[in-house]
């Protein structure tokens, strides 16, 4: 699914889920969430010289 969300970005990103029932602001919402997770787990292995 491409989706495009003014609000949020100007840009459009290509996202992808296994829910065929989905629709763009929900996958947007999840892969917002995701990507907090994420960025906390780097954080915490930069912090703790994990990462090279």
């Amino acid at each position: 699914m491409v989706v495009y969300d003014p609000k949020r970005s100007p840009q459009y990103f290509l996202l992808v889920t296994n829910n065929l029932e989905a629709n763009g602001p929900w996958i947007i919402e999840e892969y917002s969430k995701r990507w907090k997770i994420e960025t906390v787990i780097r954080n915490a292995k930069q912090s703790l010289g994990l990462l090279t």
